[in-house]
């Protein structure tokens, strides 16, 4: 599932969402804010649990990494590149279940060539495979890499 990218028009804070139709979606922060108001006190009142979730930061995502090859046997050296972890970073968002399916699909790919390191081709071609992953924005992200 792809991932928009919306500037609220009231606060002009930048959010992301899994979900596009025909209405744009509601702004966290403005949510915030409505839920504050005294007409939604009874409601505010009835939320028993509240948190933002964001995504990892690359530092994070590369322990997240290693933490998950540890936990399945994995006892060498680095297995994925620090090119490689920064462009898992980049394509997932910190998101640790696109972490999980683009460094498994990255994974598939070195097994089947033969490879025992894990370099920014390989997620690169995972992130193509996945519609969920981040594409590239920014001055030449519409190149395509």
């Amino acid at each position: 599932m792809p991932i928009f990218e919306y500037a609220c028009r009231a606060c002009g804070h930048r959010f992301e969402t899994l979900v596009r139709g025909n209405s744009r979606p509601a702004c966290p922060s403005c949510n915030d804010q409505k839920l504050e108001q005294q007409s939604s006190r009874q409601l505010l009142q009835r939320i028993t649990f509240q948190y933002t979730l964001y995504g990892l930061r690359d530092v994070e995502v590369a322990a997240y990494l290693s933490h998950r090859l540890r936990v399945a046997g994995y006892e060498r050296g680095n297995l994925f590149t620090d090119a490689a972890i920064r462009l898992l970073h980049r394509y997932s968002g910190g998101t640790p279940r696109l972490v999980n399916i683009l460094a498994h699909k990255a994974l598939m790919l070195a097994y089947g060539e033969g490879l025992t390191e894990i370099r920014p081709r390989l997620v690169r071609a995972a992130a193509e495979d996945t519609p969920a992953a981040r594409r590239p924005v920014g001055l030449l992200g519409w190149l395509g890499r």
